[in-house]
């Protein structure tokens, strides 16, 4: 077979997957029935150069995809127009969540109703990206381009002659000087340090700027590296390939790279401002302990009823200290700029960031407290699983027409084929044969759809009609 047909099979068999979804509609609004009823977290993502979005609206509660569709932009209209049809199927649900992109509060209010919004933490803490990334970029810029800082010690350590290849890592430089008060090994010692400096990422939780300032931490790391290494270079340590660090440091210090220290100087003091906020919403430890730099991915960030209860005090404390930093004469104008901009920012959003417990009341009359995850996480992961998904089967990193083809139906069967609901229709070959048969007795099933492709040559048609066992099969393409 050809590989269109390959593509048009297993696209075919992702349409059974929504069909196989919209058919159990009726059973999945039972579900949610007996949970007392649904949270809708919904989002958006894209690839590059495809256009459209592929719009998501998930329960965390029963863990169900509730829709899922190709849209043109992700605009008020839209979202209402998605959460309608969910509102029309399951009901409204018992409050919605989302990130802080314009036009989501208001399409919510417009669908939804008066139910309460949760805004993302973590893509509130995102909001405050554009007070930083001017700043990091020229940062990056004149230690990247200006003082080619990474180039000059990656060349410096290939200078270093060792008698033998040293491959030791060390993560901190605590490390280092525990190894070198036992070794007293100079070489391998300012080696050990070099690398540590060129590892400056390491100290990044993988979030992105606001949340990771590498560049600062590379400018960090090398004024602790020079310190280091002068307490430990003697006169007769120092020839030219031991010198690389300090002249660097020197350039840093020279006249014509003064501004260097402006930068950094209103980076650190912005920075320590939005760690306090991150702090009063238990996004992070505000004395940077090792719960700073988990992934947002890869955790729920789960708080504890005290810490939930303590949110909207925290934020509250947060914007009375900002008002009389505002208020003090020892801010400069560019930080009192920077200052009345974080609070406007925290007050603008601070309505939708409390977590309610909603109680609920089961068909059994039995009582549920339901406590929202508080980041859209549920759907970030999931966004991610869909991409890992195209990448592994096409092996490239650019997966725009596939992306553009499917993106919106994977969720449908990724969702599914694990679900407790579904997941035996999806153990065996004859248990999907037996359910997707069924989908064809339905008077709403049209065969011409359910290829997806509106355009497709009768010999194509009659060619997929005759593999229905390959229609199964292509699950193992997923």
């Amino acid at each position: 077979m050809s590989v269109s047909t390959i593509g048009l099979i297993a696209k075919r068999f992702l349409m059974y997957c929504k069909l196989l979804h919209e058919a159990n509609e009726s059973a999945i609004k039972k579900k949610i029935s007996n949970n007392g009823g649904y949270i809708a977290h919904f989002d958006g993502t894209t690839e590059a150069q495809v256009g459209d979005i592929a719009l998501a609206v998930m329960d965390s509660i029963s863990g169900h995809i509730l829709y899922s569709e190709m849209v043109k932009s992700e605009k008020e209209a839209t979202i209402k127009t998605a959460l309608d049809e969910v509102v029309s199927k399951y009901g409204i649900p018992l409050m919605s969540v989302s990130d802080c992109k314009s036009g989501f509060l208001s399409a919510c209010k417009r669908s939804l109703g008066s139910i309460y919004h949760l805004y993302c933490h973590f893509h509130f803490c995102r909001t405050f990206k554009k007070y930083f990334i001017k700043d990091h970029s020229d940062l990056k810029k004149i230690l990247g381009q200006g003082l080619k800082v990474k180039s000059k010690i990656s060349e410096t350590i290939k200078k270093i002659i060792l008698t033998k290849r040293n491959k030791k890592e060390f993560k901190t430089l605590d490390d280092i000087k525990r190894e070198w008060k036992a070794s007293r090994d100079i070489k391998n010692t300012y080696l050990y340090t070099l690398r540590w400096v060129l590892k400056f990422k390491n100290d990044s939780s993988g979030k992105g700027v606001p949340f990771d300032l590498p560049y600062l931490d590379l400018y960090s790391r090398v004024y602790l590296a020079n310190a280091f290494l002068n307490k430990i270079l003697k006169n007769k340590d120092r020839i030219e390939s031991f010198e690389i660090i300090k002249k660097i440091v020197c350039e840093m210090d020279s006249e014509k790279h003064l501004s260097i220290h402006k930068k950094i100087k209103s980076l650190k003091y912005k920075w320590s401002w939005f760690n306090k906020l991150r702090a009063s919403l238990y996004m992070s430890s505000i004395d940077n302990d090792e719960d700073d730099y988990i992934s947002p991915l890869s955790k729920r960030y789960n708080l504890s009823d005290d810490e939930i209860d303590k949110i909207d005090g925290n934020l509250k404390s947060y914007c009375d200290e900002l008002t009389k930093e505002i208020s003090s004469d020892h801010c400069t104008e560019e930080e009192l700029e920077t200052l009345t901009s974080f609070k406007s920012q925290t007050e603008k959003y601070q309505s939708n960031l409390s977590i309610p417990r909603l109680e609920t009341r089961t068909a059994s009359k039995r009582k549920h407290i339901y406590i929202p995850q508080r980041t859209n996480n549920i759907l970030e992961t999931f966004f991610r699983s869909v991409k890992t998904i195209l990448r592994r089967i096409t092996g490239r990193s650019k997966i725009t027409l596939e992306f553009n083809s499917v993106g919106h139906l994977l969720p449908y069967y990724l969702n599914m084929r694990t679900h407790p609901q579904f997941e035996q229709i999806f153990m065996t070959e004859e248990n999907m044969v037996t359910a997707f048969s069924k989908l064809h007795s339905s008077t709403n099933f049209d065969p011409i759809n359910v290829t997806g492709i509106s355009k497709i040559s009768k010999t194509n048609y009659d060619e997929l009609d005759d593999l229905d066992d390959i229609l199964i099969k292509s699950n193992a393409l997923l």
